[in-house]
């Protein structure tokens, strides 16, 4: 004969392991997915290099980009673009040929490992600026008209300046091999100086027309004032190489 209190006894033991069983395999499976959503993402994990084909107010260039780690990368950058449509205008005699050419370095810090970037260095402003004006006509300095029969000027900026600004890309980044860029920022110079010197037809004029020089020079200082907090904008695409 069954010994019925022995049988439930073992059936309620049975069903108290299998209830634990499965308590225990549901606490596994729905505690997994935390784990692995607690490990580091290591996309950016490791050395990494990668090249960057951008165009921006600074004009199209290019960036190499070194990454250290996750969170920290140093980057090359260089970029060349024409200015003259930016300062020429039909109504001066005046002009300036502006070849912007800018280089030099950064470091970006990824906070957040991830493509989101705060940059911060030092640009280098190798520019080439000439004052031009046609001589086969009379110029207009400070509204006076002269006849010249020699002219030329310059202008110049500080040789480094600093540049700050936010973006997003990583170029060596490891969760693939081809990623957008983008940059905002400012590059801080000094406001442009301007020299002109000029030869007057008439020597008797030239006196004047060297206070005149200087006082054209002064306007056009303040005229392009905007250039000491220079915007810098970027768009592009890099391509990641190891």
């Amino acid at each position: 004969m069954i010994d019925k209190s022995k049988a439930g006894f073992g059936t309620w033991a049975g069903l108290l392991a299998a209830v634990l069983m499965t308590g225990s395999a549901l606490a596994q499976s729905a505690t997994a997915p935390r784990r692995a959503a607690a490990l580091p993402d290591d996309s950016l994990d490791g050395m990494g290099l990668g090249v960057t084909a951008k165009i921006g107010t600074l004009g199209p260039g290019v960036d190499v980009t070194l990454a250290l780690n996750r969170y920290l990368a140093v980057r090359a950058v260089y970029s060349q673009l024409n200015l003259d449509p930016l300062v020429r205008t039909d109504d001066q005699d005046i002009n300036f040929d502006l070849n912007w050419l800018n280089y030099g370095g950064l470091v970006d810090l990824h906070v957040a490992g991830g493509g989101f970037r705060i940059s911060g260095g030092l640009m280098a402003n190798n520019n080439d600026f000439k004052a031009t004006a046609d001589l086969n006509r009379s110029v207009k300095i400070n509204d006076q008209d002269y006849t010249l029969s020699a002219f030329n000027g310059e202008m110049t900026f500080a040789k480094w300046a600093p540049y700050a600004g936010i973006g997003y890309g990583a170029a060596a980044g490891k969760d693939g091999r081809i990623h957008f860029a983008c940059d905002f920022g400012v590059m801080f110079q000094k406001k442009p100086d301007i020299t002109l010197v000029g030869t007057a037809s008439d020597p008797a004029l030239q006196e004047i027309l060297n206070a005149d020089l200087a006082a054209e020079a002064e306007k056009r200082q303040e005229d392009l004032s905007w250039f000491a907090f220079y915007p810098v904008i970027n768009v592009g695409i890099s391509v990641r190489f190891f």
